[in-house]
């Protein structure tokens, strides 16, 4: 009988939380309200507010509660380093 492989010799490294969030980003089209990612992640709305390349915005629908929208920058897709994020967005002029 031949043996089994089970990988035991190569483990796959857990993903970070950055690589986690932009790959659920990347699914959703680019962004996503929080409520459709952070279940996803297993982090807070902090901790993903502070990754590099996540731009934050409210959208307003009526009365209550404002949405929070996560996106990607798009200088920013799937690079490491220092922070690039953008602020909110400018007001027209």
């Amino acid at each position: 009988m031949e043996a089994i492989a089970t990988g035991s010799g190569s483990k796959r490294q857990p993903l970070s939380l950055a690589e986690k969030v932009r790959a659920r980003l990347e699914l959703c089209g680019g962004s996503a309200r929080s409520s459709q990612l952070l279940p996803y992640v297993g982090a807070t709305a902090a901790e993903v507010k502070a990754l590099p390349g996540i731009v934050v915005t409210q959208e307003r629908n009526g009365i209550g509660r404002p949405a929070v929208v996560l996106s990607l920058a798009d200088d920013c897709r799937m690079v490491t380093g220092p922070s690039q994020r953008t602020g909110p967005p400018s007001e027209k002029r």
